[in-house]
């Protein structure tokens, strides 16, 4: 996997479980963590992974826990790995991923 499909992978994640809550939800969210991060694409969520924990949990308070595990349960799942997202933050599923994922990755965390 090169970086540009990691992207696209963390990004699939988090668009899939913020589903839950609607396509119109999904939609704002997006597009308002993008208008505050002065992102050309909602790609590049994987860039910011602690900033967008922050955002979720400015929008849900506690609740955003949960969307949050919900994400790295997706990405661990389409992976076929098990691990258990208490144990997680987003940020750490990100970087641990990436260090699997995109072998290059490893020297430049």
């Amino acid at each position: 996997m090169d970086h540009q499909q990691f992207k696209h992978f963390v990004r699939s994640s988090v668009e899939s479980s913020l589903s839950l809550l609607g396509e119109n939800s999904k939609k704002a969210i997006i597009i308002h963590f993008m208008k505050n991060y002065n992102l050309k694409t909602f790609d590049d969520v994987s860039e910011f992974p602690s900033e967008f924990e922050t955002f979720l949990g400015a929008l849900f308070g506690y609740g955003s826990s949960v969307l949050m595990r919900a994400i790295i349960r997706d990405m661990f799942e389409k992976l076929d790995i098990e691990v258990s997202t208490m144990d997680m933050n987003f940020s750490d599923a990100v970087r641990e991923l990436k260090k699997m994922l995109i072998p290059e990755a490893s020297n430049t965390l």
